[in-house]
């Protein structure tokens, strides 16, 4: 009995399978894409395409970057407070979180070409 009511609602809304691959489909396309053009890459040159990864990755947070640079200066600067203090890395934290944000943005733009050169 239990077993036909799976088969019901299967039906009805399909396999969780069968929605994960749907969804990645555009995906795997953008990848076998950027792998045929990178089938008469040399080996040095996908090896610069990681590089080049590495360096938009940080050109993309560098902004944030600079911005945790000043406030750690200014937080270890003597005679401060640890209250002082503690707001300042309070704002390092937020500045963390909001690099994460955008690191995980910029590798999701990246990402058919990396993968793609990773397989090539």
């Amino acid at each position: 009995m239990i077993g036909s009511v799976g088969k019901v609602v299967t039906k009805l809304f399909g396999k969780k399978s069968d929605k994960d691959i749907k969804a990645v489909l555009p995906l795997v396309k953008q990848i076998l894409a950027e792998q045929e053009k990178l089938k008469l890459v040399s080996n040095d040159e996908l090896r610069e395409n990681s590089n080049k990864f590495r360096t938009e990755i940080k050109a993309y947070i560098k902004a944030e970057e600079n911005q945790i640079a000043e406030i750690k200066v200014k937080a270890d600067t003597l005679g401060l407070q640890v209250k002082e203090k503690e707001a300042y890395y309070k704002q390092i934290d937020e500045i963390n979180k909001l690099i994460d944000g955008k690191i995980e943005e910029v590798l999701n733009q990246i990402l058919p070409k990396a993968f793609a050169t990773i397989r090539e």
